[in-house]
């Protein structure tokens, strides 16, 4: 009897011990995240936003830049169209959610207006997350991709990519110094790094074996 009383006692005893320890981790965690600055925003899906990038390939220098326009916002969808590197362009489609910016499709076409392959995710893919907001935080993305070559040969594939905000920093590149930038590692088949102002958009991004570096954009 005394022996249960006594391990009774004990247990609350200890628990009470880690209450305060548990409370505190919970209010540190709320700060951290109250402290936060604002990342709403990502990228600004409105008609008319653009946005220019340099391009260099790592390994054999070559360097190019890139430019990527809000064409269409339809129920909350947005057509961004980006002109590629030796002509030709890539459509997506894009929707800014409660928890992420989400990419549904793109398709590409060449130079001479013919077919270049095409991509589709089910659900949609993150193309940056909202609710990262302490460095350390993590999320997981699982989605199934379906591919069409140019030939019209279609492809299906399960894919998962984890997704974690390593800083929040001042990062400067060509078109300037954006502090509170959100500093993203995507893990999955290529690793990518990426970097994010909230209310700008994307302003590098490394990985693949290519690096893009905000150089010019427009906000309506």
């Amino acid at each position: 009897m005394s022996r249960r009383a006594n391990s009774r006692s004990a247990t609350v005893s200890l628990m009470h011990s880690k209450a305060p320890r548990l409370l505190g981790a919970v209010a540190m965690l709320t700060s951290a995240i109250a402290c936060a600055p604002e990342f709403d925003q990502p990228i600004p899906l409105a008609v008319g936003a653009s946005w220019t990038y340099d391009t260099s390939e790592t390994a054999t220098g070559t360097s190019g830049t890139k430019t990527q326009t809000v064409t269409e916002v339809t129920d909350g969808v947005a057509t961004l169209v980006t002109d590629k590197a030796g002509g030709g362009t890539t459509t997506s489609k894009q929707q800014d959610l409660d928890d992420a910016v989400v990419r549904l499709s793109e398709e590409s076409v060449t130079a001479a207006g013919g077919p270049d392959g095409s991509e589709s995710y089910d659900p949609a893919k993150v193309r940056v997350p909202k609710t990262l907001r302490v460095p350390g935080d993590s999320l997981t993305d699982s989605y199934t991709e379906t591919v069409v070559d140019a030939a019209g040969v279609s492809t299906t594939n399960e894919k998962s990519e984890e997704w974690t905000l390593l800083e929040i920093t001042s990062y400067d590149v060509p078109v300037g110094t954006f502090p509170n930038s959100f500093h993203f590692l995507r893990s999955g088949a290529v690793d990518k790094h990426f970097w994010f102002a909230n209310g700008v958009g994307k302003i590098r991004e490394e990985g693949g074996g290519q690096v893009e570096e905000l150089s010019g954009y427009e906000l309506p």
